[in-house]
C-alpha cells in the first residue's frame, strides 16, 4: 500500500491461522507525500515465515513528510530466512522511522543473506543521510531467539538524529556464525542502546564464513570504516555491537541473564566510537565464560572510553579472550568486577597503564594471552578482581596412578581370627541407680560388642587354588560382599570365608 500525494497511507491488518511470504513476496505500507505511513499489524495463531527474498516494508520515501508506521507481529513463531523486515526513512524525508515489534510465543529464527545481493537478512530500522528524523526501535519478545549465518538485528542512523534502540526479552538467545545485534550512528546522531533480558542463557559463537566474499563483492576494503549500507554487519564475528563512526556517541549495551550463563566462543560484545565517547557495557549473569578469542571492549577515538561492569558468581577468560577499555585521546573507561572468582590463563596480574596507540592496538590482536586493560591518555581503573594468585603456587602435580586398584581387591576370601582382642561395653547414661554403689540406670539396653579380631590368611581348609595366584580369565567370579580391614590397616574388597 502506497501514498504518493497528500494524506496518510492506510493500515494493513492481517488475521489468519498462519502467514507465509516466499519467493520475492512483498508486503508494504509506504508514503511518498505529506502524511504518515500506515501500520502493518499481523495476528496469526501459528507461524509467520518469510523466505527467499521476501520483504515486509514500512517507511518514508522520496521527499515524504510524516512518520513511519509500525510493523507489529503477533504469532506463535516467526522465521525469516534470506529475507527482511524493514522500517526506514529515505533521503530528503522528514519524519521518524517506525518501530518493529515481534511477539512470538515459541521462537524467532533469523538467518542468512539476501539472495543475489549479499546484504544481510534480518530486522532493520534505518534513518538515512539527508533525512530529518531518527530511526525506530526494534523490540523482540519470545521464548527463544536465534540469529545466524550473517543475519542481524540492526538499528541505524546516518543523520543528526538518534538511532533506534534494540530491546530483546527472551528465555534464550543464540547469535551464531556471524549473527549480530547492532546499533550504528554515522553522523552527529547518537547510536541507540542494546538491552538484552534473558532468563536462562545467552550464547555468542562463531563467525560468518561468507563475510569476506560479500565484502569483496561490494568492492569494499573496510565496510566498517566506510559505513557500508550493503553489508549490514559489524565484522564477521557473532555478538552485540554499538558503534559510532561520526560525531555522535556510541550506544550502551546492557545484558542480564537472570538464572543462567553468558557464553562467548569467538564472540564479541563491543562499543566503539571513532570520533567521540564510547558507550558502556554492563553484564549481569550467573557465570560469564569467554573463550577462543572472545572480547568485551569499549573503545573511544575522540572522547572518554566507556565503562565495563561485570557481575557474576564466576568469570572465566581463556584462549586469548580480552576485556579492554581504551581511550587514546581521553580517559580510559573503568573496568569493574563484581565476582567471587576470576580465572584466566595466565592468571591476571596488574599491568602498567599504556598510552602508546600502537601498543594499545596490539592488545586487540591475537597474542596468546588474556589481556585486561583500561588505558588512555588518562588511564581508567580496574576494580574488584579477586586475588587468586595463591592458587598458582599451592597446586602439586598428582601421580599418574592415584590408586592401585589391584590392591583393593583380595584374591581370596577373608577368614576371621578366633582370638579375642577385647570388648567394648555400652552402658548408656541417665537415671538414678537402685543402690548408691550401683551403676547408673541406662535409658536403653546394654550390649557387649564382641571383638571382630584381626583377619588372618586363608585357612588350610580352604582350597589354595584361588590364593596361589591372581584371578585370571576363566576362573569363577565371586562378588565381594564387604570391605575388610587387614592387620596392617589396609582396606580390601572381599567376602567372608564362612559365607
Amino acid at each position: 500500500m502506497m501514498q504518493r500525494h497528500g494524506g496518510n497511507t492506510g493500515n494493513i491488518h492481517i488475521q489468519a491461522g498462519s502467514l507465509s511470504l516466499a519467493n520475492d513476496a512483498l508486503l508494504t505500507s509506504e508514503t511518498y507525500g505529506q502524511g504518515n505511513a500506515g501500520n502493518i499489524l499481523i495476528e496469526v495463531d501459528n507461524a509467520v515465515s518469510l523466505t527467499n527474498y521476501s520483504f515486509i516494508l514500512n517507511g518514508l520515501r522520496g521527499g515524504a513528510m510524516g512518520n513511519g508506521g509500525k510493523i507489529d507481529i503477533h504469532a506463535r513463531s516467526l522465521t525469516v530466512t534470506d529475507s527482511a523486515l524493514s522500517a526506514s526513512t529515505n533521503n530528503n524525508t522528514q519524519g521518524k522511522a517506525g518501530n518493529i515489534e515481534i511477539n512470538a510465543d515459541d521462537f524467532v529464527k533469523i538467518s542468512g543473506v539476501i539472495p543475489g545481493s549479499g546484504a544481510s537478512a534480518g530486522l532493520f530500522t534505518t534513518a538515512e543521510d539527508t533525512g530529518k528524523g531518527g530511526a525506530g526501535d526494534i523490540i523482540v519478545n519470545t521464548n527463544a531467539l536465534s540469529i545466524s549465518n550473517g543475519a542481524v538485528l540492526s538499528a541505524r542512523t546516518r543523520n543528526s538524529y538518534s538511532g533506534g534502540n534494540i530491546t530483546v526479552n527472551v528465555k534464550t538467545l543464540e547469535a551464531t556464525n556471524g549473527g549480530q545485534l547492532f546499533s550504528t550512528a554515522s553522523s552527529s546522531g547518537r547510536a541507540g542502546d542494546i538491552t538484552i533480558n534473558a532468563a536462562s542463557s545467552i550464547i555468542l559463537s562463531g563467525s560468518d564464513p561468507t563475510y569476506a566474499d560479500r565484502v569483496a563483492g561490494f568492492g569494499l576494503s573496510n565496510p566498517i570504516s566506510e559505513n557500508s549500507a550493503q553489508v549490514d554487519t559489524d565484522g564477521s564475528a557473532s555478538g552485540l555491537f554499538a558503534r559510532s563512526t561520526g560525531q555522535g556517541n556510541a550506544g550502551n549495551i546492557s545484558v542480564t541473564v537472570r538464572r543462567g550463563n553468558l557464553q562467548a566462543n569467538n564472540g564479541n560484545i563491543l562499543t566503539n566510537a571513532t570520533q567521540s565517547g564510547g558507550g558502556n557495557v554492563d553484564i549481569t549473569a550467573r557465570d560469564i565464560r569467554l573463550r577462543n578469542n572472545s572480547a568485551i571492549k569499549t573503545n573511544s577515538g575522540g572522547g572518554n572510553g566507556g565503562n565495563i561492569t561485570l557481575t557474576a558468581k564466576t568469570i572465566v577468560a581463556l584462549e586469548d579472550s580480552d576485556i579492554l577499555s581504551f581511550a587514546p585521546k581521553g580517559q580510559g573507561g573503568n573496568i569493574t568486577f563484581n565476582t567471587r572468582a576470576f580465572l584466566s590463563s595466565p592468571l591476571y596480574r596488574p599491568t602498567p597503564p599504556i598510552t602508546d596507540l600502537a601498543t594499545l592496538n596490539a592488545l586487540e590482536k591475537p597474542n596468546g594471552r588474556v589481556d585486561i586493560n583500561a588505558s588512555g591518555a588518562v588511564s581508567g581503573v580496574i576494580r574488584g578482581v579477586p586475588d587468586i594468585s595463591f592458587l598458582q603456587n599451592s597446586l602439586t602435580e598428582l601421580p599418574t596412578n592415584l590408586i592401585d586398584t589391584n590392591n583393593l581387591i583380595a584374591n581370596s576370601c577373608i577368614a576371621r581370627n578366633p582370638q579375642q582382642k577385647g570388648s567394648f561395653i555400652i552402658t548408656g547414661a541417665g537415671g538414678l541407680p537402685s543402690q548408691p554403689d550401683d551403676p547408673a540406670n541406662a535409658p536403653f539396653p546394654t550390649y557387649v560388642v564382641p571383638a571382630v579380631g584381626a583377619f588372618t590368611s586363608l585357612p588350610s581348609s580352604v582350597s589354595s587354588t584361588n590364593s596361589a595366584r591372581p584371578w585370571k580369565k576363566g576362573d569363577p567370579i565371586v562378588e565381594p560382599q564387604g570391605v575388610y580391614r587387614l592387620p596392617d590397616g589396609h582396606l580390601v574388597l572381599s567376602r567372608d570365608c564362612r559365607k
